[in-house]
Parts: C-alpha cells; sequence; structure tokens
C-alpha cells in the first residue's frame, strides 16, 4: 500500500514558500499505525528538506 505522504508534502511545500530556516518535527512509537505514518513522511521531510530539520521524540520515552 502506497503511503499517504501529504502532509510530508505540505511541510516541505510551506517551508519553501516561507523561507524556512529550520524544521521542527515530532516523532512517534512506529509501533501504531499513526506511528507508522508520522515516520514515513518524517523520513521524507528528512531527506528532501533545503533546510536543517530537528527530530522531537514523544517525551513519555523519558519516563521509562
Amino acid at each position: 500500500a502506497k503511503a499517504n505522504l501529504e502532509i510530508a508534502d505540505s511541510v516541505l511545500e510551506n517551508a519553501k514558500g516561507e523561507n524556512a530556516v529550520l524544521i521542527f518535527i515530532g516523532l512517534a512509537s512506529r509501533q501504531s499505525i499513526i506511528g507508522q505514518t508520522v515516520g514515513v513522511n518524517a523520513q521524507k521531510i528528512l531527506l528532501e528538506s533545503t533546510c536543517p530539520v530537528v527530530t522531537v521524540t514523544e517525551f513519555s520515552n523519558y519516563l521509562k
């Protein structure tokens, strides 16, 4: 099945249109469907962004 990359495309398009100098994205657990979708979109943003990208993991990971 082809992943829905509309989120990544939107982030990249807006970053370019606004001349962004940095993108922050959150990463979720890949154990869920939502996490897998976020992961695919995050990967596309990381690979195709024309500016630096900072990734932040879930806060709950630090409480374990």
